[in-house]
Formats: structure tokens, sequence, C-alpha cells
């Protein structure tokens, strides 16, 4: 600002200086020292308001520094603060995504919680239920040892009374039975008692042996059961694969009708080509050979069809032999199985009821152990479930991790491209202070933004080419008008110049201050865009403020969230701990009831039931083995026909596009045909070309070929008299063997061309004096005829 005011000084100065030195010979001459004085009293007062505006215009540009300082600092805050409200909004939406999770871990866990309460409602009342089982129990065992009590004080009496009939006995004895019998003796009870205790020991080897025996039955039991699962499995799969091979037959009939109605189709397509080929190509051998190709393919398909008919036929007879070895492998030696699907359908279906009967029994004994295993399996569901609670929460934790480690990346890449775009501004405001150097800004904008640095640098450009351009439009007046002003005389009033100095002085001045009031308007637009910034900046500050309140709240529910989350872990290991000690509590009952459940086992049934099953078992494995075997040879048999049908179809399919392609080349040459005997009639005047045969065109265009022959002859002959001469001595035999023309329009040809060239004669006569040489159209039609 300071350099301005010394360069408006200066130019003030030069002005003034020029405007003086121009006149001042004139001055001397004819201004005296009463203009002097007034033009002095002017410029100073001039100078005076000068100095005065100077003065405002610093003080207005000061209070403008100060406010642009001031406006700097609010936009330096302005800055801050929407970069704290950017952070504060990234923490608000992550901690709203945590709190989302949260809340939606927290129903999970709730829902897992009503589960687990339903799942300890009904433990508790099993618990009960088995505690109540348990009191009967207990009940029953204390009558028990009552009625053991009362037994043992029963049997201490009888032992009592027995010691008392021993003595009794030995001492009644003792004179009378001890030397003449044994058998009353006490050592004869003690041999009684050993042959009993032995007897006792006997017995129970016996029953460990039987107990060994039935634990080896069992055993085989459930072996024999899993084979007649898997024996009906592998039933269920063979009836499956016989209905897939019955469709598969089916789809063969339906796929062998539809060649048939394609080598139908082809038939007749072949047929109307044929028709249409004999229409148009009676003289062509290539087509009479290619469709010889064609019928000799269609005779091959014609056989190969015959091979297919034969090959299904003996795939009936396989049928059939499938059949009667089906019904074979289902007869029995009391009973025979004829080879027909009803018969071989009832026998399946009455094998089918006795395996289901069976299959009744066993799930009577399956469902007695359902009952058992069916509160085992909610035990271990009730486990299962807290298991996957605990995975589904170390799942939701992973996937939170996770997405924390992306959000961490995405913060690491926006701080790369911030970097970026701070040193891109740092450039731009390093070329923004170059040019406000230039431009003479330095003080203006060394606390402004960037948008009104950039406002500013264009105003004041638009200002130095305003001034610039007032300056030459100033100078112009200036010289032009001073130029032609005329030189003053004595006699004239010497008022007149003083005013021009001072009219000059007065516009440049205006000018000044009108330049200084667009200076004023355009700070005052600034700080109107300040203001409103500043309004922006307020309001932004409000929602930030209310932003940190909802953030805080976000906090605290956070906070709570995860108190309740900790309490709902406290109660989750306890829940864990109960369904502990319930799973023991039912293991040792499953234990009670599968003991109860073995002793009550019909063991004579069941190995029947076994002898029986193994016999099914493997006569249902040598009929699973032959109709395997039967499928796979079918379905060879079958996948090698389907290859030659393909095979045999892509052929035909070529052969077709082949004589469509035969067909399309004898069509364009029928059409190039009749275009060019169209053009023959057009030459040979015929209006109706489809009304005239061949062989009459043929004759017209072989009488018209004689006559232009005759008329060249007879040109050539007039033209040489040598030839004239020889003419009329010998005619010529060739042309009266080969050519009859006739009378009349050889007369004809004949005057017409003596016409012709005697005009041609003459009018070559009188030009050159020499004769052309004669062309012979013959010569030359018979030429292009052999070439």
């Amino acid at each position: 600002m300071a350099e301005e005011k010394d360069k408006d000084e200066a130019e003030d100065w030069k002005v003034y200086e020029a405007l003086c030195d121009k006149n001042q010979d004139k001055m001397d001459t004819d201004v005296g020292n009463d203009v002097v004085t007034a033009l002095r009293s002017d410029l100073a007062g001039l100078q005076y308001k000068r100095d005065k505006l100077l003065s405002e215009n610093s003080d207005l540009k000061n209070q403008m520094l100060s406010r642009d300082q001031r406006i700097l600092e609010q936009q330096v805050e302005i800055d801050h603060l929407r970069e704290q409200n950017a952070r504060q909004n990234a923490i608000i939406s992550s901690l709203k995504k945590k709190i989302q999770d949260l809340e939606e871990s927290q129903r999970n866990l709730q829902a897992s919680q009503g589960r687990s309460e339903l799942t300890v409602q009904t433990l508790q009342r099993d618990n009960r239920y088995c505690e109540e089982k348990i009191k009967d129990l207990e009940k029953k065992i204390r009558s028990l040892e009552l009625e053991c009590h009362n037994e043992e004080q029963q049997k201490e009496n009888a032992r009592c009374q027995f010691h008392d009939l021993v003595r009794r006995l030995s001492v009644a004895l003792e004179s009378d039975f001890c030397d003449t019998t044994h058998t009353h003796s006490p050592e004869s009870l003690i041999i009684k008692a050993a042959e009993l205790v032995q007897e006792i020991t006997r017995l129970k080897n016996k029953c460990m042996k039987t107990t060994e025996n039935m634990s080896t039955i069992e055993q085989d039991l459930r072996s024999c059961r899993d084979s007649l699962e898997r024996a009906n499995a592998d039933k269920d799969t063979l009836q499956r694969q016989l209905s897939s091979h019955l469709l598969e037959i089916e789809r063969v009939k339906q796929e062998k009708e539809s060649l048939a109605v394609q080598n139908r189709v082809i038939e007749r397509e072949l047929h109307e080509a044929r028709e249409k080929i004999s229409h148009c190509t009676k003289n062509l051998n290539v087509v009479t050979d290619n469709v010889n190709q064609n019928e000799s393919l269609i005779i091959q398909l014609k056989e190969d069809l015959r091979h297919r008919d034969e090959k299904y036929q003996k795939l009936q007879s396989e049928f059939r032999n499938t059949m009667e070895s089906i019904a074979i492998l289902l007869s029995l030696p009391t009973r025979f199985v004829e080879a027909h699907e009803s018969t071989i359908k009832d026998r399946i279906r009455e094998i089918l009821g006795e395996n289901k009967d069976k299959s009744l029994q066993l799930e009577a004994l399956r469902d007695k152990l359902g009952m058992e295993s069916q509160q085992l399996s909610r035990s271990a569901h009730l486990h299962e479930q807290a298991n996957t609670r605990v995975r589904i929460l170390e799942d939701e934790r992973n996937m939170l991790e996770t997405k924390v480690h992306k959000l961490e990346s995405e913060l690491n890449a926006m701080e790369i491209t911030k970097d970026g775009l701070r040193k891109d501004k740092a450039n731009f405001v390093a070329f923004l202070e170059r040019l406000s150097r230039t431009l003479n800004m330095d003080e203006l904008t060394q606390d402004v933004g960037i948008e009104l640095h950039t406002e500013s640098i264009i105003h004041r450009a638009e200002q130095l080419s305003r001034l610039e351009s007032d300056k030459i439009v100033d100078k112009m007046l200036y010289y032009g008008y001073y130029g032609t002003l005329p030189r003053l005389r004595r006699e004239r009033s010497f008022h007149d110049l003083p005013y021009l100095k001072e009219t000059a002085v007065v516009y440049q001045l205006q000018r000044r201050i009108r330049i200084l009031r667009e200076q004023l308007q355009r700070k005052d637009l600034h700080l109107d865009l300040l203001r409103r910034k500043l309004s922006v900046q307020e309001e932004s500050s409000r929602v930030r403020a209310v932003l940190q309140a909802e953030r805080d709240e976000a906090a605290c529910r956070g906070k709570k969230m995860a108190r309740q989350c900790d309490r709902l872990a406290a109660q989750l290991a306890d829940a864990r701990a109960q369904l502990r000690d319930l799973n023991a509590q039912l293991a040792d009952a499953a234990e009670y009831k599968i003991s109860s459940l073995e002793r009550a086992r019909k063991i004579e049934d069941l190995e029947k039931k076994l002898e029986e099953a193994d016999i099914l078992r493997t006569r249902y494995n040598r009929k699973v083995n032959i109709l395997k075997e039967q499928i796979r040879t079918t379905g060879e048999t079958y996948e090698q026909e389907r290859n030659t049908t393909e095979h045999q179809i892509s052929l035909l399919r070529d052969d077709l596009a082949r004589t469509k392609e035969a067909l399309a080349e004898c069509q364009r040459r029928e059409a190039q045909l009749t275009s060019f005997r169209n053009s023959i009639a057009k030459l040979l005047g015929i209006l109706v070309p489809s009304s005239v045969s061949d062989f009459e065109m043929v004759s017209r265009l072989q009488k018209l070929i004689d006559a232009h022959h005759d008329f060249t002859v007879v040109s050539r002959r007039y033209d040489d008299p040598a030839l004239l001469r020889a003419a009329s001595r010998s005619p010529p035999p060739s042309r009266c063997r080969t050519r009859t023309p006739d009378r009349q329009v050889t007369i004809s040809l004949h005057r017409r061309a003596l016409l012709y060239n005697a005009s041609r004669r003459s009018l070559r006569y009188d030009d050159s004096g020499y004769a052309d040489p004669g062309f012979d159209l013959e010569d030359e039609v018979y030429k292009r005829s052999g070439l």
C-alpha cells in the first residue's frame, strides 16, 4: 500500500510538472504573480483535500486490515473446529456402529438367555420329576430295609431254633442214632451244605456264561440291525434305479419317435429338394452327383434305423431276461413267481410287507431306546446350544476386530490423501502469495482465506486493467486537447489557463475518489462474505455441540451395555454350571434306564429274528449284485447307442447343410440364366420372354448373327474390288453349307449394306483417301465362343 501511495504521488507531481513545463513560457510572458498565487492557493487547497482523503483512506485500510486479521483468525478457528467436527463425526459414527453391534449382541444374548431359561425350566422340571422318583425309591428302600431287618430277625430266630434242634438232635441221637445212622448227624448236614454250595457255585458259573452269551448275542443283534438297515437302503436304491431305468427306457422310446419324425421331415425336405433340383438343374452333373450322395446317405440312415430297431428288440429281449431273472430270484421253493411285472410287483410288495412287519417289531424296540435317548439328546442339545452361542459370540468378536482393522486402514489412507492435499494447498498458497507480491497486495492478503485471497487478486487485476485503460484515455485526452490549444495573446484574458489546469487536476482527483469508492465497496462485499461465513461457522459449532452431547449419550449407553454384557456373561457361566450338573444327573439316570431295559429284553425272539434277517440279507445281496450287473450292462449299451445316434444326426445335419448350399447355388445360377435370357429377349425385341421358347429364341439369335455376318461380308466386298470380283466368280461354299438365311431377309440386308457402305465409302474417301480395315463380327463371335 505504501508503494501505491508513492506511485500515485509521483504520477501527480509528474502531471503537475508537465503542465507547468509546457506552459511556463506562456505564463512568464502572459500571466503575472496573481495567477501564480491563485494557482498556489488552489493547489494548497487541493493538496489539503488530498491529504485528508489519503488519511481517511489509510484509516479505512487499517480498519480493513484489522478486520481481515480477525477474519483470518476466525477462519483458522473455523478450520480447526471443522477438523474437530470431522474427527468427532468419525468417532460418533464408529461409536454408533459399536452401539448397534452391542445392541445386536445384547438381543442375541437376551434371546439366548430366554432359550437358556426355557431349557433350565425344562431341566428343573426333569429334576423335580427325578427327585420325586428318588423319593419314591427311597421310600421303597426304607420299606425293603425294614423287611430285611424283620427277615434277619426271623433268620436269627430260625438259627437259634436250628441250633436248639441240632443240639436236641445231637443230644437225642447220642445214645440211639449216632452209631447206626449218619443221615441225621451234623456231619451229614455239613456234607449236604457243601454239596449245596458246590451246586450254587456251578449255577453262578452258568449264570456268568449265560450273561457272556447274552452280551455276544446283543453285539450280533446290533450288527444284524446295521446289516438290515443297509439291506433296506440297498433295496430302496435298487427300486429307485429300476424306476430311473424304466424312465430312461421310455425316454429312449420318445427319442426314437422324435428321430423317426425328424427322419420323415428330413425325407420330405429331401424330396422337395429333389423336385426343385430336377426343375432347376437338368444339365448340371454336379448337383445330380450331390443328390445321389444324399440318397446313398439316406439309405445308410435307413439301414442305421433298421439296426437301431434290431437293437431295441434286443433290449426288449434283455429286459424280458432281466424280468425272468428277477422272478427266479424272487421265487421260493414253496412258491414260483412268473416273469410278469404284476407278479413281480406283488411279490416285491409282499417282501416289503414282511420287511415292514419286521421293521415295526424293530421300531418297537427302538422306541424303547428312543424314549431314553431323547432325554440324553435334550441334554446334548442344550450343551450344543451353549457351545454354539459361545462360537457365535467369538465370531462376532472376530468380525468386529476385522472391521476395526479395515477402518484403521481406511483412516491411514485418508491421512495420506490429506497430506497430499495439504501439499497441494501449500503450493497453491505459495502461488497466491507470489501473485499478491507481484500485484503489491501483501498487506491486504496476509491473514485472508484462500477464497477471499483469489477474489481479491481477481478484483485487483480488474482494477489494474481499468486503471490502465483510464490512464490511456486520459493521456489521449490530455495530449489531444492541449496540443490543439491556441497560443494565448496579450489581448485575451489570462484567466483561461488556470481554469484548464484546475479542471485536469480535479478530474484526476475525482477519478481517484471513484476508484477508492469502488475499493470500499469491494471491501464491504468482502466483509459481507466473511459475516456469512461466520454465521455458517456458528451453525456448525451448534451442530458440533449437539453431536458432542449425542456422543456423550452414546458413551453412557455403551457403558451401560458393557455392564449388561458383564452381568449376562456371569449369568451364562452360572447357567453352564447348572447345565453340567444336570448333564451328570441325566447321565446317571440314563445308565439306570439302560440297565433296566437290557434286563427286560427277550433274547430268544431276537435270536430267531437275527437268523431270519441273515437269510434275507444273503438273498438280497445276491439279488442286488445281479441287478447291478444288469443295470451296468444296459447303461453301457444305452450310452453306446446314444453316441452313435448323435454322430449320425450330426452327419445328417452336415449333409443337409451341403444340400441347402448346392440348392442355393443352383437358384443363383437359375437367376443368372433367367436374367441372361431376358437381356437376350430385350435385344431381340421380345416383350414377353416367357411366351417364347428357348429354341425359337436361339433360332432368332442365329438368324441375327447370320444376317450380321452377311452384312459384314458384303461391306468388305464393296470396300475391296478384288474381293468383289472373287466373290462374283466363286461363292463361299462354307457359308452355303452352314447357314441358310431367308431370301427376303438377305436381300433387304444386302440393300441396307450397299447403302451403308456407299455412304461410308464416300465420306471416308472424301476425308482421307484410304479405306479402313474390315471388321468381321462373325469372326469375333467365333473367337469369343472358342475362348
